[in-house]
């Protein structure tokens, strides 16, 4: 009983703990986390990651301290936590499908200190559960989200890019590869993440032209390419390759690009052709011995594309978007999964492109438009091609239909007029757009990032580099909003989905010190990870080494920072709201002349802060404007703590008067009026801004003396001639803070001693306070190390030239770090107030199907915490092809500020495709876990619609398959389907044609075999190949199911006596809506699967149904009759088994609703001409019979009669009754 309080303490303690965490909006963690796995490491923890093998699935989990946590046994927490009840939840998800398991009570495994569940994958999916992989969210307690983590759930049973080996192993099987060795003389990197697993990566190594290391060396990971035994494998395939080119010199062949879709086929581009690699079509799921640890299972079949033999495939790129195109989905939408070869160079025509399974390429014509378009991508969407347009005077989006690049008619009919890029944007070489397939952003990319989010219509620039940099590469998160750029110079761009702004990250050192901050590279890539983690990949420049580092992005965005190295300036507006300034010299000044700051567009919604003194959110920049000798950049922004300011009762100097002289344009003199000689300006104010409500803002340029400053008036029309006393103040916004106030103190240096003394007397002396800092003239720098008076300091590491004498306003004492001065200003990510949420109706799924005539609602609210400065909506949103849905919205505003959008999307009853609905936080913070929210809706059949017959009486699972039950007349339900059963045919009952076999047992002899075409039908399906019953693998499904490729499986049918009369109730069934009854206005086909003709179709005839019957009878072929199913009987005159299959005739809906119904029919008269020459015979027999029985009686009682001769005749009662009757 102790030991359970103190686990009940501690427990309380740590849920306490947990309820804060899952409440509250912040990162600050309990100390401990849920692992969890499939199987353990060699280092002894979890693998983190779910895998489906082919004889089960392993769920195991455990608590783990963080890292660094001094923490207590976590094996006794666990076991506390499972002795009061509790145990994990696991909630598998995908686009389409969820299901939440509960491992068991007494899945606490004590020797192990985790907890571990074991299922198979028949009893967790289903046939709607899809192909792509799952995300697993592992929960200790679902009502408080305690202890909660995510990973994602991996199937090894079917054939993948993991399981499949691609051509030489580099490494033996077991051992771990050695990174050094595989990226010796490496380049640069290409990478691939598989569409519908995005765990599963490709990574392609290039290697330098002149080193010995050639080839094409491939890794495939599914574990973020961790450097162990059974995360990444890596392969050579330079001797598969070059044997389909026969090269001399295999060595000489370089990897371009490679490309991995979602059947998957990997192609690969080097500089001797392209490559198709094909995936055997085995399944793996009999295969007991594959797992994790084996998983090589086939070979890839590689193939060349046979294209223009005068390509230079050097100047070209492949071009793929990463859609998770299901084979459902891919039949039912119409979507291809496209590959386009593109050249890098506009002296190179014509694109190439091809769909799955990428053996025939189109070739665009030289003529086309396309054809001088250096970059172009699929938009899945609104099935269409995005192009970038470039000539020596311009450069242009456009937008053109997928037909029209199929059918080479590519003219100038854009979907949209041609977007103009300006002249100042030069876009990456290879690459330069990229599309985000979730969240249908498309972005062009190179000196500077510009975004669409309507398909291409129109652009808005968000990011502008320095002139030496450029983006080369573009990664997007293929299942959230995420958005990775890399540069030329290897720095690391991050935006999330809905947010106008992108922010420089960078890798952050782990707390035990196994992160490492980022490495001088020559390559970096970026991989995703299906829970949206990103990590990066990249190739050191000293030591080639592949450098592995995950970036944990929402860390990232609350530390990146950017100093601001301007002079700022504010006007005052109201309390709250101020312009600042960004004043740039444009000729030789004291003022630095940087990266201007507040024209990035970018620095819209960021936060400025001053030290820990002043903060304000930067929320639009506008147009820069010039004044004679500096460039003045703009912007707006809302004060939430003040900015350093110095009023009069900080320097009593500021109880005077400024009168303001113009000197030269907006610059003018600062005469401050003293009343006695006495302090006033001082060479430290240089650099601070001189502010009063409704009059300019003055920054002060120089310092003459104590009286005179030369400022620059920001707003001409608002200068005041003179600025009252008290009424104005100082705001000290410079870049770095001067801690030497002086006025005319000239500072002496002596270059030999290295001592640094005041020439005169003033206000300024140095202090304990100045050690530590940096002394900064013209020419160089050195550290103040020593205090050795008033006037003198002592230097060391001296940089430059700094010695002599050193006038007033030529040298200051500023603060250092590591790398530079500190900086005052730093514009950084604010802390989230924005908040999306959207109805639970609609966060369940990311992929909702609309059948024709479907419709679906839903809400989304936005919220924000704090007070708002704007009246701007907090929440907007968009429609990425209105062609295929209709929306219809309503907007609501509480009184707290809360928006709600009730949307409802219906289709458009035309066309089958795609579309989605993105709601946006155009102005929330990065650090917010949700900027966006989509919903993609495909106007197609959603894969759980379906039509189901339903039986009457309707039966358990359990009395169909073995029971006997009964009708309210005492009669059996159900009847035994003879083995090997073949219903009857036209020909008679003992010539059996249907090539179904019911209840099929190989091992048994087939009955009513006995003419050739019966032994020619009859064929097994489940059953084929196999010796005996036992091994045909019939599941308890199968044998329930009425569908005609289960026949062999099939063991009972619903009995009927003869004449069958059988109504079709059908519903049509589709999770989470309601059932419907089948009935006007659908109509159905009936076809008897068996080719039998004995029985009557009974119904009513209505004028719709008529009109239908006559329109379609040429499409149908008159192969069976339209009928409406509410009004419909058959009349079933045979006997044995019928069986049906029913279908609703296209028009609508998009699926094919289709059902099987099968019953028997017992007790039934013989067949004719039997019956009716049973009747006959029996006829004659009885009347025989009764023939025979008269002709008996006759002869019994027949006496002979004795005839007299004569005229009288002899009485025929005789002589002796004659004369007795006469007495």
């Amino acid at each position: 009983m102790m030991l359970r309080c103190c686990y009940c303490s501690v427990f309380l303690l740590l849920i306490i703990s947990g309820r804060v965490l899952s409440s509250g909006h912040t990162t600050t963690k309990s100390g401990y986390h849920l692992s969890v796995g499939s199987h353990r490491e060699n280092v002894g923890s979890l693998n983190g990651k779910f895998y489906i093998e082919p004889t089960q699935i392993v769920f195991l989990c455990e608590i783990s301290p963080d890292v660094g946590h001094n923490s207590m046994d976590t094996r006794s927490i666990g076991h506390g936590f499972s002795s009061m009840g509790l145990a994990p939840s696991v909630t598998l998800k995908n686009t389409t499908w969820i299901r939440t398991l509960h491992f068991p009570l007494d899945s606490w495994n004590i020797t192990l200190g985790v907890w571990q569940f074991v299922s198979s994958k028949e009893e967790i999916f289903t046939a709607h559960s899809g192909s792509e992989a799952w995300t697993a969210l592992v929960s200790l307690d679902t009502s408080t989200q305690f202890l909660q983590t995510a990973t994602s759930l991996l199937d090894l049973t079917q054939v993948s890019i993991v399981n499949t080996k691609l051509g030489d192993p580099m490494v033996a099987a077991g051992e771990v590869a050695q990174p050094s060795l595989l990226v010796d003389s490496a380049a640069s990197l290409h990478s691939a993440t598989a569409p519908c697993s995005p765990d599963i990566a490709v990574l392609g190594l290039v290697y330098n032209t002149t080193s010995e290391a050639q080839g094409i060396v491939i890794g495939v990971t599914l574990k973020n390419f961790e450097m162990d035994e059974n995360s990444t494998h890596w392969y050579n395939v330079t001797a598969q390759l070059c044997q389909l080119v026969s090269l001399s010199d295999c060595e000489e062949v370089t990897l371009l690009d490679l490309v991995l879709t979602a059947d998957p086929s990997l192609l690969l581009l080097t500089t001797h052709g392209l490559f198709l690699g094909q995936l055997p079509n085995d399944d793996l799921s009999d295969d007991s011995t594959s797992s994790i640890e084996t998983f090589a299972q086939g070979q890839v079949s590689w193939s060349e594309i046979d294209l223009d033999n005068s390509i230079s495939y050097s100047s070209f790129h492949l071009v793929h978007t990463p859609v998770c195109h299901d084979s459902y989905y891919k039949s039912s939408t119409d979507q291809e999964a496209y590959v386009i070869m593109i050249g890098n160079e506009s002296s190179e025509k014509g694109i190439f492109l091809s769909s799955s399974p990428y053996s025939n390429w189109t070739i665009s014509p030289p003529s086309s438009i396309l054809s001088q378009s250096q970059n172009l991508l699929y938009d899945h969407h609104t099935d269409s091609f995005v192009a970038l347009h470039q000539t020596k005077a311009s450069k242009s989006v456009r937008t053109f239909s997928a037909s029209q690049l199929l059918d080479g008619n590519a003219s100038n009919r854009s979907h949209y007029p041609p977007f103009q890029l300006p002249v100042t944007f030069y876009p990456a070489h290879g690459q330069a757009m990229c599309l985000h397939p979730t969240e249908h952003e498309i972005f062009v990319y190179g000196n500077q990032v510009w975004l669409s989010n309507d398909g291409g219509n129109q652009f808005d620039l968000l990011l502008t580099l320095d002139s030496n940099q450029t983006i080369e590469h573009c990664y997007v998160d293929l299942h959230g909003g995420k958005v990775v750029f890399t540069s030329n110079t290897h720095k690391v761009y991050y935006r999330s989905a809905g947010v106008r702004k992108i922010i420089e990250v960078s890798p952050t050192p782990l707390p035990d010190d196994h992160g490492q901050p980022q490495p001088a590279l020559q390559s970096l890539a970026v991989h995703f990870t299906h829970t949206g983690s990103a990590t990066l990949l990249g190739i050191t420049k000293l030591n080639p080494d592949l450098w592995v580092q995950e970036i944990n992005l929402s860390t990232a965005t609350q530390l990146s920072s950017i100093a601001v190295k301007s002079a700022l300036s504010v006007q005052l507006m109201t309390d709250s709201k101020v312009i600042l300034y960004e004043v740039i010299s444009t000729v030789d000044s004291v003022l630095p002349t940087p990266l201007r700051i507040l024209t990035q567009q970018a620095s819209a919604g960021k936060q400025l802060n001053q030290r820990d003194i002043g903060r304000a959110i930067i929320t639009d920049a506008v147009p820069e404007f010039q004044v004679p000798s500096y460039s003045i950049a703009v912007a707006r922004a809302i004060v939430f703590t003040k900015f350093e300011e110095e009023t009069w009762r900080d320097r009593p100097e500021f109880k005077n008067t400024v009168e303001l002289v113009r000197y030269n344009g907006a610059t003018v003199w600062l005469i401050l009026q003293l009343d006695k000689d006495g302090p006033g300006w001082h060479c430290g104010d240089v650099g601070k801004t001189l502010a009063m409500p409704y009059a300019s803002s003055i920054l002060i340029l120089s310092c003459h003396n104590h009286t005179h400053s030369k400022g620059l008036a920001l707003l001409s029309n608002m200068i005041k001639h003179f600025y009252p006393a008290k009424s104005w103040s100082l705001f000290d916004l410079r870049p770095y803070q001067n801690h030497a106030d002086v006025i005319n103190q000239t500072l002496s240096i002596d270059g030999t001693t290295n001592i640094a003394c005041l020439q005169q007397e003033g206000r300024f002396q140095f202090d304990q306070r100045h050690l530590n800092m940096t002394l900064e003239v013209s020419n160089g720098h050195a550290i103040v190390t020593h205090i050795i008076d008033e006037s003198c300091c002592k230097l060391k590491r001296v940089t430059g030239s700094i010695a002599g004498l050193i006038v007033p306003g030529g040298w200051g004492l500023y603060k250092t770090k590591s790398g530079g001065k500190v900086e005052q200003f730093t514009v950084t990510e604010p802390s989230c107030q924005h908040y999306l949420t959207p109805d639970p109706n609609a966060s369940k799924y990311p992929v909702r199907h609309l059948d024709v005539g479907d419709s679906f609602s839903f809400s989304v609210t936005a919220t924000f915490k704090g007070k708002r400065f704007t009246n701007e909506p907090l929440m907007y949103f968009r429609v990425a092809n209105p062609s295929v849905i209709s929306v219809s919205s309503n907007y609501v505003k509480d009184k707290h500020g809360s928006e709600k959008i009730l949307m409802t999307v219906k289709n458009r009853l035309y066309g089958k495709g795609s579309s989605a609905v993105t709601f946006n936080l155009p102005e929330a913070s990065l650090a917010c876990t949700r900027t966006s929210f989509t919903l993609t809706f495909k106007a197609t059949c959603p894969p759980t619609k379906h039509l189901h017959y339903v039986y009457e009486p309707q039966l358990t699972q359990q009395e169909l398959l073995y029971g006997a039950p009964k009708d309210n007349k005492e009669r059996p339900v159900l009847t035994d389907i003879p083995v090997n059963y073949r219903p009857p045919s036209p020909l008679g009952i003992s010539i059996p044609t249907s090539y179904n076999v019911y209840n099929a047992d190989p091992g048994l002899p087939r009955p009513r075999d006995i003419y050739q075409i019966s032994k020619d039908t009859g064929v097994y399906k489940q059953c084929h190949g196999k010796a005996s019953r036992a091994d045909c693998g019939c599941t308890d499904a199968m044998k329930l199911s009425s569908l005609e490729r289960y026949t062999d499986c099939r063991q009972r049918a619903y009995r009927l006596l003869h004449p069958g009369k059988l109504a079709l109730k059908f519903h049509i069934v589709e999770d989470e809506k309601k059932t419907v009854e089948l009935g006007e206005p659908y109509v159905i086909t009936l076809n008897e699967v068996n080719g039998r003709a004995d029985y009557i179709v009974e119904g009513e005839s209505n004028p719709s149904l008529d009109k239908i019957s006559s329109d379609l009878t040429s499409v149908i072929l008159n192969e069976s009759q339209l009928i409406d199913p509410s009004t419909v009987k058959l009349i079933l005159t045979g006997s044995g088994l019928y069986h049906f299959r029913a279908t609703v005739i296209q028009g609508f809906s998009y699926c094919r609703l289709q059902d099987e119904v099968q019953v028997y029919i017992d007790m039934a008269p013989l067949p004719n001409p039997t019956q009716m020459i049973v009747i006959a015979v029996t006829s004659v027999v009885i009347g025989g019979v009764l023939f025979s029985v008269y002709l008996y009686y006759l002869h019994s009682h027949h006496r002979t009669r004795i005839r007299k001769i004569g005229s009288k005749c002899m009485d025929p009662h005789g002589p002796e009754e004659h004369m007795h009757a006469t007495k």
